[in-house]
């Protein structure tokens, strides 16, 4: 399947909402489900991808994720945001393979955030920080760190990210607290926290 392009580009004014590519996907139109999954299957795989810490496993959850909505339209489609819909059929996913493994992981080879144009020892020092931050993240029990994930990562707002873990918006906002704490204590070095002062 290939998805027609319109003669004049797409703009945050003429782009169809991502609820209407929904509707129009419902209603058997291939190429809107197309339009969906062009536009939701990155942020959906990098969101599987920091949970899982592997990005082939992130693959597979997406394609899950979308194969589940397009069953969805047949039996029971989305109510409310097709992009939470995703978000949260991809954490259920995810949160499925983490308890199957048991532990957590670093994020996937191939994922380095240092800038490229940074001189050797800046690189390294963003790396450190980098590697740190991910060890801080995966130590966050899976509820915290799928929180901070959904908001601050993708860029869910409070009600999207509730409504993904399926928890009230109170419940969201304490899960972030908590995780933003331990990420704030894991990343202190001793010496700002008052460990390791002299008495």
């Amino acid at each position: 399947m290939t998805v027609q392009r319109s003669q004049q580009p797409e703009t945050a004014n003429t782009a169809p909402t991502l609820n209407a590519l929904s509707r129009a996907a419902e209603g058997g139109e291939a190429s809107a489900y197309q339009a969906l999954v062009q536009r939701l299957a990155g942020p959906i795989t990098g969101f599987a991808a920091r949970l899982l810490g592997d990005r082939t496993e992130a693959e597979d959850v997406a394609q899950e994720s979308f194969t589940r909505l397009w069953r969805a339209y047949d039996l029971s489609p989305p109510k409310d945001s097709v992009r939470a819909w995703l978000y949260r059929t991809a954490h259920n996913l995810c949160i499925d393979r983490l308890r199957k493994r048991a532990r957590t992981t670093a994020m996937p080879d191939g994922h380095d955030p240092v800038d490229p144009t940074a001189n050797a020892e800046t690189k390294a020092i963003e790396r450190d920080e980098h590697k740190a931050l991910q060890a801080a993240l995966n130590a966050l029990p899976p509820r915290q760190h799928s929180a901070i994930l959904l908001v601050h990562y993708q860029g869910l707002s409070g009600r999207e990210a509730a409504g993904v873990m399926e928890i009230g918006e109170e419940a969201l906002e304490s899960l972030l607290a908590r995780g933003r704490r331990s990420l704030r204590a894991a990343l202190t070095p001793p010496h700002m926290s008052g460990k390791g002062r002299a008495s």
